[in-house]
């Protein structure tokens, strides 16, 4: 059982124990803890082993390094994804094996179903606000008959619940976990430590390249973003692309980020070929949108039935055929 601390990965082994389930703990050290986590009380209260492994060389080169290069590309990348199927999930495998456990589990809000036709398993949405299925898109299609998501059926209020009603919660991460574990406030902060030479002015253009002013660089900025560009205009204005290659921000009004297509590369599937048509997410939360699938090699073309605003580079998008996840990939 991956075990983060927190009170979704905490209920999730008592759910396990309630199925009958021999579980073992492990928790995985990227160097993001902030002391508030007791687990040698909380292995005590469980009942189980809480084993301890540092990842936190691993978790910079692969998650953090890989961060600031996809910002310094001028890309807007989405770590979690990747660190789910390079770190948490292909670790948890791995020593499940070691442990010769059967099954791996965690904390997630989703759920893992059997397609007997296809004779595949897929991820399934959670019901509520709170679904994670988006960031386990990248999930090797072979891990998920290994995989159990205990609180497939379970809304937040009830995992609070069950946690009280067990004594847990005096030894948990009660605060919501930051939207990127290793930025403690605001990203901008962050890249001007990691990057400070690329930190510098560069123009902000119309889309018609016409020059508007300046900004400070443009590792601070991402697509559809309309705070903080500092230009008096009769109407709002967007940041629509940005050009690493040269610094250089293209602005324009709302309606000029709409798009209707996309590319995915990178891509990760759950079943193949994939249909004519399906409906894609291109961001956390946001609801998944019909679109026409056109596989082209190793990437996918997809057409949106509406137009899209602020489709960004970095970010995945995911393929849901109902409520499963078929697959996605990178947006390029």
């Amino acid at each position: 059982m991956g075990l983060s601390g927190g009170v979704d990965s905490a209920v999730a082994v008592l759910l396990l124990q309630r199925q009958g389930y021999n579980v073992i703990g492990l928790h995985l050290d990227i160097g993001m803890e902030d002391g508030r986590i007791n687990l040698p009380r909380l292995a005590e209260v469980l009942g189980i082993k809480i084993y301890v492994r540092s990842l936190r060389r691993l978790f910079q080169k692969d998650i953090v390094d890989y961060f600031v290069r996809q910002y310094v590309q001028g890309k807007t990348p989405n770590p979690c994804l990747l660190c789910n199927r390079k770190i948490k999930f292909a670790f948890l495998i791995k020593e499940a094996r070691n442990y010769r456990c059967h099954f791996i589990a965690t904390g997630h809000y989703a759920n893992i179903v059997y397609n007997r036709r296809q004779g595949r398993f897929f991820i399934k949405r959670h019901p509520s606000f709170y679904d994670q299925s988006y960031f386990l898109y990248s999930l090797k299609p072979a891990w998920l008959k290994k995989i159990k998501f205990p609180l497939a059926t379970l809304d937040k209020k009830q995992v609070l619940a069950l946690a009280k009603s067990y004594g847990l919660l005096p030894f948990l991460r009660l605060h919501p976990t930051q939207d990127i574990c290793f930025i403690k406030n605001d990203y901008r902060q962050f890249l001007k430590e990691k990057v400070p030479q690329l930190i510098r002015p560069g123009r902000i253009l119309y889309y018609n390249g016409e020059v508007l002013g300046e900004h400070p660089s443009h590792l601070f900025y991402t697509i559809g973003q309309r705070q903080n560009l500092g230009i008096s205009w009769p109407q709002p204005l967007y940041v629509l692309k940005k050009q690493s290659a040269d610094n250089t921000l293209i602005v324009g009004e709302k309606e000029k980020l709409a798009k209707k297509e996309l590319v995915l590369s990178q891509l990760n599937l759950f079943t193949q070929p994939l249909p004519f048509k399906a409906k894609v997410s291109i961001r956390y939360r946001s609801q998944p949108q019909e679109a026409f699938l056109e596989r082209v090699g190793l990437r996918l073309r997809v057409v949106f039935v509406r137009p899209q605003t602020a489709i960004a580079p970095g970010q995945a998008g995911v393929i849901y055929w109902r409520n499963m996840v078929l697959g996605g990939g990178i947006i390029n």
